[in-house]
Parts: C-alpha cells; structure tokens; sequence
C-alpha cells in the first residue's frame, strides 16, 4: 500500500512538473514580438557589448556537409566604433577580414595583408526572397517558449516560425525559417538563433549569435604603414 502511494505521488509530481513547463509556452502576436526586438536592438545603440556569431550554410539539401562556415567576433562601442573579425571557409579555402569603424573611418586588412583605409559605406545587404514572386503563401506562428538559463542567466525565450510557398509553372518551393530570442530581464539580447530549410527537408543554413555586455573593449585607429615611393625613371 505505501509503496502504490508512493508511484502515484511521484507519478503527480512529475505530470505537475510537465504541466507547469507546457503552461508557460503561450502564442504572442508578430507584432508583440517584433516590438520586443525592435527595443532590444534600440538598446544596443548605447551598449559597449560583443557579439560572436557561428554559421553554417548548404547550397542544396542534397549536400551533405555545409559549402561555407563562418566564425566572427564583433565588437561595438557606443557611439560609433565597431571591430569585427570574420573568417569564412568555403571548401578547404579560409578567408579572414577584419574591419575597424570609428565615425566616419573605416579600415580593412584581409588575409594577412596590411592594414588598408577605404572609405565608409553603408551596409546594404539582406538575406532572403527579393523582388516579387508569384502565389507567394506567408504564415507566421509566434510564441513565448518559457524562461532558459544562458550563461548563468534567466532569459525569456520567443520563437518565431515563418513559412513560405512559392508557385510558378516552373517549381513549387517551400521554406520554413525558425528563429529565436533570448532576452534578459533588462530586454537584452543574450543569444538569437535562425534556421532554415527547404521543403523540409534539413536545415540549409544555421546561425547562432551570442552577446556578452560590460566588456573592457578598445577600439582604436590601427597603424597604416606608409607606402614605399617609387623613384622616378
């Protein structure tokens, strides 16, 4: 008899304990979540923080290892200073480049050659589907995922699921991008992940990005080495 009690109290503790976590996954509106982001990158203008990121990427999801894979350290200091190191490897070939920011400045050394000073430019890159695409089907599902502990830390989990479906006489295309936030009690980014697949097949590409705030970070002008002059003939 007591040793029936027994399985039914742990078998009703361990049911509280799934239903407590299942409980606190709630559906939030896109809208909710992007105005959660959207404060959590407005904050980051008057952080000093650094972001590492790791990515992966297949060109087709047949590949059975990824094409590219990308490590990169960046840093900022408000207001204006950024240094990033990105090293990518494409096949057995790396590519390292590693850039400096300060205001209006900005300088590049790539690979092992010299620092170089090239002017400022704005970053107009994007990611995804552009321009328009016929009997384009759009479904977002966001939810609130729970609270998770990152690097000793309580952070608030979003997960936002984007599904795509793409038609034309020519090919019928399906793509699922899973993304997630971690944020601190102060709104923070702590950690952000982003997957993507094609008719569901695996993931083609997977980036992770990870902040860390109230780091000693420098950032400051590197030494440009004077170019040698050529004598005249």
């Amino acid at each position: 008899m007591k040793k029936s009690c027994k399985i039914i109290i742990l078998s009703g503790l361990i049911l509280c304990s799934f239903l407590s976590a299942f409980a606190q996954e709630r559906k939030v509106t896109e809208q909710e979540l992007t105005t959660f982001t959207d404060n959590a990158y407005k904050k980051l203008k008057d952080k000093t923080y650094r972001v590492t990121m790791t990515s992966e990427s297949y060109v087709s999801v047949k590949d059975s290892s990824p094409n590219q894979l990308v490590n990169a350290i960046i840093e900022y200091i408000s207001p204006d200073r950024r240094h990033s190191i990105y090293e990518r490897k494409v096949g057995e070939t790396t590519f390292r480049e590693e850039t400096i920011s300060i205001g209006q400045k900005e300088y590049v050394k790539q690979n092992n050659e010299d620092w170089k000073e090239i002017s400022a430019a704005g970053n107009g890159s994007g990611s995804g589907f552009r321009g328009s695409v016929i009997n384009n089907e759009k479904n977002v599902v966001s939810k609130y995922k729970g609270n998770e502990t990152i690097k000793n830390q309580k952070a608030d989990l979003y997960e936002i699921v984007t599904t795509r479906k793409y038609s034309s006489p020519n090919f019928n295309l399906t793509t699922v991008i899973t993304e997630k936030f971690w944020l601190n009690k102060d709104g923070l980014f702590l950690k952000r992940e982003s997957d993507t697949k094609i008719d569901n097949k695996k993931n083609i590409s997977h980036i992770v990005w990870e902040y860390e705030y109230d780091l000693d970070i420098k950032i400051e002008d590197p030494i440009i080495k004077a170019k040698a002059k050529q004598n005249p003939k």
